[in-house]
């Protein structure tokens, strides 16, 4: 049964602007948000070698660290290079070292941890940067030797 009153025909009239400003205000939603996608968003493809670095993540699993004990202190090190060169390095001069460089210590905090004086510890963190720089060249020669 259809209802042809001047009414019923304002409704319909009514409820089409109705329906037809939420069909246009839904569509300035979509553009906005494409738009506001398509100047945010860029798609791993088109990334550089570089910009992937920034943004990716690496799991550091501990069968990959290299880790020194000195006093009670664990350190890790992920660089297996430079892990060897440590390993070359006696314990009493690889301790000042590591406590210094991988765990922040001054030389009074390490010396009353290894019992030493002040000045011994800074003498042989001193003596084994020297040393320490010595098989960097000799690796970075190494190094070179070989490409030739």
């Amino acid at each position: 049964m259809e209802n042809s009153s001047p009414d019923a025909e304002h409704i319909c009239h009514q409820f089409d602007a109705f329906c037809r400003k939420i069909v246009r205000d839904e569509r300035k939603t979509y553009m906005a948000e494409k738009a506001r996608r398509r100047d945010n968003e860029v798609s791993l493809s088109d990334l550089t070698g570089e910009q992937e670095l920034e943004i990716s993540l690496t799991d550091d699993y501990p069968s990959e660290l290299y880790r020194f004990v000195v006093q009670d202190h664990e350190i890790f090190i992920h660089d297996g290079t430079l892990a060897e060169m440590l390993e070359k390095l006696p314990d009493e001069r690889r301790g000042p070292l590591l406590l210094t460089y991988f765990l922040g210590m001054r030389d009074q905090e390490i010396a009353d941890v290894m019992k030493l004086s002040r000045s011994a510890v800074n003498y042989r963190r001193n003596t084994t940067l020297e040393a320490l720089r010595k098989m960097v060249e000799e690796h970075d020669n190494d190094g070179k030797a070989e490409r030739k």
